[in-house]
């Protein structure tokens, strides 16, 4: 009220007010709207109920069309009994069951009918196809959720090699954002192209293009797009036209701008305390060089650590952390330049004759395939809740465990687990002709590695319509080896030169 205005919440409410205190409004509404045809009714709230039945009130032509089986935004507000109790709100209305499914197999199908009808609360129906019977359903376990996501892509590439499909008929979905770190960084390592819907990609993180831009200038200190990003960040009191003065004297002494922070007393307004930390900056930039150098020439030490002390000599970790105008996301800040720690050390000894400048110029081929418009042939990430009413020929749902479907906070709170449930059914249904599941046999929670069981949802699937795949260990059928000897080809590939 304060500032004169409402979101979409506000809306429905205002006008379910304006109905019921205003009749003549609600006649005017009613004759203007002889028929209404609602869809994803399974998603409508209370309030989007009660506005509806309003409206239908005079002529009482009303089509709704959904999927009590699909309903997994009560979170937001959502009411699955609209749907359940439509004959009851409508007492002349007729249903019509659409049973027939003409996207997936039947494997596929009979394993959703199966984990969905152990909801007690439906209306009652099976799906059924013409599609064929299709492949069995798998159930694949792996060690750790990085031996998972090694899986995917790797399933992913060959699949792609051998079955000749487009990377676009791949998708990848789990419960929560988090769980797209891993996955991001497998199929980076094998060369397999992707999109994140809904979140940002790793690189595309302000954290991670801050650190990147200063790994830039320790290989190339005229890099001006990379000093650009740096210079002010942590905030050295470089304002538009001190910066403007910097680089025109920059560019009329032929320097780096970076170079001309060594004595930038030359310019005007970079003096005092600009002027300092212009030239600690480029001391710091020495120093870290010099370390690079000597890694470069020894191969003492770690990439990682250089980028930590690039981190905490600039003073970045610091500005991330306490400097509140970096906001209460600091500390997340820090821990996602963590990750690329652990993810350069990674590359590192997977490349141990590789340069720095090899993997930056890796990152930066990425980036500029990103840039080349929404048509891409590319494997799509995305939460389920985000894949409902996509599709694709070959879906890959991972975390298929306890705290991740169903989620913990259900488990904790004692919850109705129909919702999980529907929201697995929803996963399953994406899959056209292929479904992957995945899940970890140990699983990290709060620094400390734990047991993970599977989702009981995988249990509901009938062994008929399923195959088990176990990763989690070496055995007589040498399957993890094979997989470990397929990314080191793959990795082999793509991550080294020539």
């Amino acid at each position: 009220k304060a500032l004169n205005a409402t979101d979409f919440g506000d809306l429905l409410l205002h006008c379910l007010t304006l109905f019921t205190e205003n009749a003549d409004v609600l006649v005017d509404f009613q004759r203007l709207f002889r028929y209404i045809l609602v869809d994803e009714y399974q998603d409508a709230n209370v309030a989007q109920y009660l506005w509806l039945r309003l409206l239908a009130q005079h002529h009482k032509n009303i089509c709704c069309v959904g999927d009590d089986d699909q309903s997994i935004y009560g979170w937001r507000g959502a009411c699955v009994d609209n749907i359940l109790a439509f004959e009851g709100h409508f007492p002349d209305a007729r249903v019509i069951a659409l049973e027939q499914n003409y996207r997936s197999t039947s494997h596929i199908l009979d394993s959703a009918n199966a984990v969905i009808g152990n909801n007690a609360t439906r209306k009652k129906k099976s799906l059924w196809t013409d599609a064929g019977t299709g492949e069995q359903v798998a159930i694949v376990t792996c060690k750790d959720a990085g031996a998972e996501a090694s899986y995917v892509a790797a399933e992913i590439h060959r699949r792609h090699r051998d079955e000749g499909r487009p990377y676009a008929h791949f998708g990848v979905l789990f419960r929560a954002g988090t769980q797209a770190k891993p996955l991001e960084e497998a199929l980076r390592l094998v060369g397999v192209p992707y999109r994140l819907v809904g979140a940002f990609q790793f690189f595309e993180r302000k954290e991670i293009k801050d650190v990147l831009a200063y790994l830039r200038l320790l290989v190339n200190p005229r890099d001006h797009a990379s000093f650009l990003r740096v210079v002010n960040f942590p905030r050295r009191g470089m304002g538009p036209k001190r910066m403007a003065a910097l680089l025109d004297e920059a560019k009329r002494r032929k320097l780096g701008p970076l170079e001309l922070c060594r004595d930038p007393s030359s310019v005007p307004g970079l003096d005092g305390a600009v002027g300092e930390a212009l030239r600690e900056l480029n001391g710091v930039m020495k120093t870290l060089r010099i370390s690079y150098q000597h890694w470069k020439e020894t191969r003492q030490g770690t990439l990682g650590g250089l980028v930590r002390r690039v981190a905490e000599d600039t003073g970045a970790r610091a500005a991330w952390i306490r400097d509140p105008t970096e906001g209460p996301g600091g500390v997340s800040r820090w821990k996602s330049v963590e990750s690329f720690v652990e993810m350069i050390d990674r590359w590192e000894q997977r490349n141990p004759t590789d340069d720095l400048l090899d993997y930056l110029r890796m990152v930066a081929l990425e980036g500029r395939q990103g840039e080349r418009g929404e048509s891409r042939d590319e494997v799509t990430l995305m939460t389920i809740h985000s894949a409902k009413g996509l599709e694709w020929p070959v879906a890959f749902v991972v975390g298929c465990q306890e705290g991740l479907i169903p989620h913990q906070r259900t488990l904790d709170e004692g919850g109705d687990l129909s919702e999980e449930r529907r929201l697995f059914y929803v996963a399953i249904t994406r899959a056209r002709r292929t479904l992957l599941l995945t899940r970890a046999t140990i699983k990290r929670r709060y620094g400390q590695t734990e047991p993970a069981r599977p989702s009981r949802f995988l249990e509901e699937i009938p062994e008929a319509n399923r195959r088990v795949e176990n990763r989690s260990k070496g055995g007589g059928d040498g399957e993890r080896e094979a997989n470990s000897r397929r990314l080191r080809e793959l990795a082999a590939r793509f991550g080294k030169k020539g």
